[in-house]
């Protein structure tokens, strides 16, 4: 059953922060070391039927639960504030999404700032949107491919195929799907020599951005620490984003939300700089971005139910916006090494026209060897590319109207190879609603057609001729309207059903304590 080609590809990969270590569960080493035959194989062996539990409002309750213990257990997690975003940053998170649909359609777009709630008592074009919930209703029956992608007992991700009329027996497993799971990315030293040296030259004391903050907490305060040399960067490239009247740039720190303040060059102009494990802080520190991403905390599941789209993620809890639940891994390649096939599934973290650095070489005390090679680099483009080796990023599906957004946080140094994405919550995500991204104009356009997303202004909606002639300040209400429908479901089911047990418990603890 092994196969001595991946064995042989791992041992070039150079990986670009230190691989944790995970409690593995399952046939862990005997899936990475075969073929994809075989890997499917081997998931078509685990797949079983399964019952699922029909009664959602319980389904959800539960999760809620769990959830809220999780984090208030975690001591990391003290200066977290897990809740609903407010009204004022809603709003522009609405506006946001309207702008950027208006802008997927044409390059013009009004030289407007005006605020949402202006426009919500025209909801002409809201009526009946709620024909577009997303939110998914698993079947009662459902086929389990694997209990756990990722192989790791803290970091449970299990696959589901509701594909009408599919059964453990004539099941069918992607050659695309048996792909090895990391959360870290990883270069090919035969491929990327370059972006090697970058590495080996990064860690130099003149090259390494670290820093010396510490103290008894269990989270240091390196976020608006002026002598935080991560914190110092991560300023600096704030300052690269386009800043509009009255509206805050957004920031990169470890629990605010990202709040985007534009919908234009959304990904290279917001970048941020996080601490890392080679700080003093070990990245456990207000200056990092990546920290709620590589907790983990966010449950999630990988499902299919539509023969015409590939897989798709939903979490079972609520996401709030601005949130980095997830990172998006891979391998990182020069364009040149990246494939037709490979383009369907990989972001470009790196263009060699972005019209912003990261930084000023001039201005940085980098070796002369290091600046000449990341000059040389800045000319290339790079992909972060999760065909072969990924994680759950991978698996999040397109949409017309996404409602995650892929962002850039370096960590340690500048090069591409110090580059992460992390996923961003543009809204706050009801349990059960899709995960899904912006794929690109280019695949956007080959879906024209034939889009399979189902959200309201879907390029092959039914009413695409109404939703595709509206301007932002149309839409924005339209998407906050469908998402006050979806949070009002699941606030009358879930959070007031909680919050009434809760109340009920503490008063029967007071007539214990009374008597």
């Amino acid at each position: 059953m092994a196969s001595s080609e991946p064995e042989t590809r791992r041992k070039q990969r150079v990986y670009t922060a230190t691989v944790p270590r995970i409690d593995v569960t399952g046939q862990f080493n005997d899936y990475n070391a075969s073929d994809i035959e075989n890997r499917k194989i081997m998931r078509k062996r685990e797949a079983v039927l399964v019952r699922w539990d029909t009664d959602e409002r319980h389904f959800y309750q539960q999760e809620y639960r769990k959830f809220y213990r999780k984090i208030k257990l975690d001591r990391d997690l003290l200066n977290y504030k897990y809740d609903w975003t407010n009204k004022d940053c809603h709003s522009q998170c609405f506006r946001i999404i309207a702008q950027s649909l208006q802008s997927s359609r044409s390059d013009k777009m009004e030289d407007i700032d005006w605020f949402i709630e202006k426009f919500y008592k025209n909801e002409e074009h809201t009526i009946g949107i709620g024909k577009y919930d997303d939110t998914y209703t698993p079947p009662a029956r459902r086929i389990r491919i694997t209990k756990n992608i990722t192989f790791d007992k803290n970091d449970v991700i299990p696959v589901y195929s509701d594909l009408p009329g599919e059964t453990s027996k004539n099941l069918e497993i992607p050659d695309n799907f048996v792909y090895e799971y990391s959360n870290v990315n990883f270069v090919d030293k035969s491929q990327e020599p370059d972006l090697v040296k970058a590495m080996e030259l990064a860690q130099q004391e003149e090259n390494l951005i670290k820093c010396n903050c510490h103290s008894g907490d269990n989270i240091v305060s390196c976020y608006e620490n002026k002598n935080c040399p991560c914190f110092k960067m991560n300023k600096k490239l704030r300052k690269f984003q386009f800043h509009i009247k009255d509206r805050p740039r957004c920031e990169f720190s470890s629990f605010k939300p990202i709040i985007l303040a534009k919908h234009t060059d959304v990904m290279f102009d917001n970048i941020g700089f996080s601490c890392s494990e080679v700080c003093a802080c070990a990245g456990k520190c207000t200056n990092n971005t990546l920290l709620l991403a590589n907790k983990k905390i966010f449950p999630l599941e990988i499902y299919r139910q539509n023969p015409h789209v590939g897989f798709n993620i939903r979490s079972s809890v609520p996401i709030p916006a601005g949130t980095p639940f997830r990172t998006f891994t891979g391998e990182i390649r020069e364009s040149v090494n990246v494939s037709d096939e490979d383009l369907d599934y990989a972001f470009k973290v790196w263009q060699y026209n972005e019209t912003r650095l990261p930084v000023d070489l001039k201005d940085m005390k980098f070796t002369g060897e290091y600046k000449r090679l990341l000059f040389e680099l800045f000319q290339r483009d790079f992909f972060i590319c999760p065909t072969t080796c990924g994680n759950v990023g991978r698996t999040a599906g397109h949409s017309c109207v996404p409602n995650v957004e892929i962002l850039r946080v370096y960590q340690k140094s500048v090069s591409p190879a110090h580059i992460n994405l992390i996923m961003v919550a543009r809204e706050d995500i009801i349990p059960g609603t899709p995960l899904t991204i912006d794929y690109g104009a280019d695949f956007a356009e080959r879906l024209k057609d034939v889009c399979q997303c189902g959200t309201f202004a879907c390029s092959n909606s039914k009413d695409k001729e109404l939703f595709s002639e509206l301007k932002w300040v149309d839409l924005a209400p339209c998407v906050a309207k469908l998402h006050e429908l979806k949070f009002e479901k699941y606030r009358d089911t879930v959070i007031d059903v909680i919050k009434e047990e809760e109340i009920a418990h503490r008063a029967k603890r007071r007539r214990l304590q009374a008597h």
